[in-house]
């Protein structure tokens, strides 16, 4: 059972990225459309913040790939196409 954590974990992980950058962007502008009634600047200033969270998220993407990438050219490969490759 440990051993299926230790697989599950991470695939899961990297199955999830995508779609939790996209929610992030779709929440803000919904929180955002929902705020319209308190004002444009409030209801603008949600939208921002899950724009700005949605790029966190979107980084940290970028940056595993290029890490993955490199490590990959320099030192073999160190994850399958669908994640971790274990210990």
């Amino acid at each position: 059972m440990g051993g299926d954590l230790i697989w599950a974990i991470p695939n899961l992980y990297y199955q999830l990225q995508l779609p939790v950058a996209v929610t992030t962007l779709i929440v803000g502008a919904v929180s955002g459309a929902f705020s319209l009634h308190k004002g444009f600047g409030k209801a603008a200033g949600k939208v921002v913040g899950g724009i700005a969270l949605a790029s966190l998220v979107f980084g940290g993407l970028t940056l595993a790939n290029s890490i993955n990438q490199t490590v990959g050219i320099h030192g073999g490969p160190i994850m399958t196409p669908t994640g971790f490759t274990g210990l």
